[in-house]
């Protein structure tokens, strides 16, 4: 393939998911489903930050989820 990257052999639902593993899977299983749903969006939302980080050189949004709130 010369001159093209080479993409992994997986659904973007798939690449999310092991994306998100770390926090979903440290859920307790009895959690309600609100917060596994709250889980994913914040998940969600680190990566579309880094999808504009990355694809658009535009690191506003990672810099927003970054920076604390009070």
């Amino acid at each position: 393939m010369h001159g093209r990257t080479a993409y992994p052999n997986l659904k973007i639902s798939e690449t999310f998911l092991n994306f998100a593993a770390p926090v979903v899977r440290d859920l307790p299983s009895e959690a309600p489903e609100h917060r596994a749903r709250d889980a994913l969006q914040a998940c969600f939302t680190a990566w579309n930050a880094v999808v504009f980080a990355d694809v658009l050189n535009d690191g506003q949004h990672l810099d927003e989820i970054s920076t604390p709130h009070g």
